[in-house]
C-alpha cells in the first residue's frame, strides 16, 4: 500500500518538488502514515495527441529531471519505501493520452504509429536504465494507452521484453479503469495495474450503500481478470477530490471545475469505501493513493478541493487502513 508522490507540474513559481528537502518531507509523511510504497512520475510530452514523437521534456530539462528522480528514489529507499517508477506522457494540447492517434485521423497512420513506438521505446528504456541503476522495485510499461493497448498488443509485448533485458524488477502496465479488459498483453507483465478513477454511483444524492455495491461489483470483475491471468491487481492510482459529487466522475481534473465548495467528508468516505471493497480480496496487491505533492509547502498545484488527502479527514482514513486494516474506529 502506498501514496503517489506527485510531480510539481508548474514550476513557474520556482517550486522544485522532486529531489529537494520538500520531497523528503513529503516522503517522511508518507512513511509515517504506514505506507510501504510510493510512486514517482517522470513526465514526457507530445505536441499533440496526433504527434509522432515523445519529447523527454516537461518542466525540467531531461538531465535535471533524471537527477531529481534519482534523488527522490534514494530518499524513498532511505525511509524504507519501495518505489514504482511511472514514466508518463502529458500532451501539450491537454488531450488525454488514452486518445493518441499519431499521424492524425481517427486511428492514426501506420507510419505515425511506427514513429511513435520507436520514440516511446527510447523514452521508456531510458527510464528502465534509471530504474535498474537506482534499484526501483517496479516500473510501469505505460499509462492509459487505451487506443493502442489492444490494437498494438504485440508491440507492447516486445516493449516488455526490451525492458526485461535491462531491468530485473517487476513490470506493471497502468491501464485506465475502462481499458483494463481490453489490454492484450497482460501475460507479459508481472502485475495488472489500473488507474481506478471509475464512478462509484450515478445517483443524484450520495448513497454509501449504493457506492459500496458498485465498488464490490467492479472488484468482482477484476477478480475474474486476476484469476484468468494468475496475477495480482493493483491500483497504480486511485483518488478522489474533496467534493460532494466526486463519486460520479473521479477522473475530472480540479482545474476544470472552477470555484466550488469543498467536501472533505465525502473524500474520506470514498476512500473508506474503496479500502473496504478491496482490502479483503486475496488477489488485490494494493493501491497507490493519488496523491501527495512533492513539496508539502506548495499550495499552487491544486485547489483546496483537489485530490490530495493531506491534512484532511481522508488522511486519517488512509492511515488507519494502512496501519490497522480498517477505518479510524477500528481497534488496533
Amino acid at each position: 500500500m502506498g501514496i503517489t508522490l506527485g510531480m510539481i507540474e508548474d514550476n513557474r513559481a520556482d517550486i522544485k518538488g522532486y529531489g529537494t528537502p520538500g520531497s523528503l518531507w513529503a516522503l517522511e509523511e508518507v512513511a509515517g502514515l504506514g505506507a510501504n510504497w510510493t510512486s514517482v512520475t517522470p513526465y514526457a510530452t507530445m505536441i499533440s495527441r496526433d504527434d509522432v514523437e515523445v519529447i523527454p521534456y516537461f518542466e525540467y530539462p531531461p538531465e535535471e529531471l533524471e537527477e531529481r528522480i534519482r534523488v527522490t528514489v534514494r530518499q524513498a529507499h532511505g525511509l524504507g519505501l519501495k518505489v514504482l517508477l511511472i514514466p508518463h506522457i502529458y500532451p501539450w494540447d491537454w488531450t488525454w493520452r488514452g486518445e493518441l492517434n499519431p499521424g492524425g485521423g481517427p486511428r492514426g497512420t501506420d507510419e505515425g504509429w511506427d514513429s511513435w513506438f520507436a520514440s516511446y521505446r527510447e523514452y521508456l528504456l531510458y527510464w528502465a536504465d534509471v530504474a535498474r541503476e537506482e534499484d526501483a522495485e517496479m516500473i510501469s510499461l505505460g499509462v492509459e494507452f487505451k487506443t493502442a493497448s489492444w490494437r498494438f498488443r504485440d508491440r507492447f509485448a516486445l516493449l516488455a521484453e526490451d525492458v526485461r533485458e535491462r531491468y530485473a524488477g517487476l513490470i506493471v502496465y497502468s491501464a485506465n479503469w475502462d481499458e483494463v479488459d481490453e489490454v492484450g498483453f497482460w501475460d507479459r507483465v508481472d502485475v495488472i495495474g489500473l488507474n481506478a478513477f471509475y464512478p462509484l454511483s450515478h445517483l443524484e444524492e450520495p448513497d454509501p450503500e449504493d457506492m459500496m455495491r458498485n465498488a464490490s461489483a467492479f472488484a468482482d470483475t477484476l477478480e475474474l481478470l486476476a484469476r484468468v491471468h494468475g496475477k495480482p491487481v493493483i491500483f497504480t492510482e486511485v483518488g478522489f477530490k474533496a467534493l460532494t459529487d466526486s463519486y460520479r466522475e473521479p477522473w475530472v481534473w480540479p482545474e476544470d471545475l472552477g470555484d466550488v465548495p469543498a467536501d472533505d467528508a465525502m473524500q474520506a468516505l470514498l476512500f473508506d469505501i474503496t479500502f473496504a471493497a478491496y482490502w479483503p480480496r486475496d488477489w488485490f496487491g494494493g493501491l497507490l493513493v493519488w496523491k501527495f505533492l512533492a513539496d508539502p509547502a506548495d499550495d499552487t498545484q491544486e485547489p483546496a478541493f483537489g485530490f490530495s488527502p493531506r491534512l484532511k479527514p481522508a488522511q486519517d482514513v488512509i492511515e488507519s487502513w494502512f496501519k490497522h486494516g480498517g477505518p479510524p474506529d477500528t481497534d488496533p
